[in-house]
């Protein structure tokens, strides 16, 4: 049980491996990256601690897709227009 945070997502797993050099992490195994509301579900992720950008992804030999849940996000802009 692995859980990563970044300034906007979270993410676990089952197991991580953390790449020094290319600041990295590769989650493998029931991955969950989570932003808000939204969830998204994998076999594998990778967070990438110097763009902030995370990847979900499913294994080759795997059956399984990808799956989420997304919720849009409001904007400043759209809450200052609706104030």
């Amino acid at each position: 049980n692995v859980r990563i945070f970044t300034a906007t997502d979270t993410a676990k797993g089952n197991h991580a491996i953390y790449d020094l050099k290319r600041n990295k992490a590769l989650l493998v195994g029931n991955v969950r990256l989570t932003r808000g509301k939204s969830q998204l579900e994998g076999d594998r992720a990778e967070v990438d601690f110097k763009t902030g950008v995370s990847r979900l992804l499913a294994d080759d030999n795997s059956k399984k897709r990808v799956r989420g849940l997304l919720y849009p996000q409001k904007s400043e802009q759209k809450k200052a227009d609706a104030d």
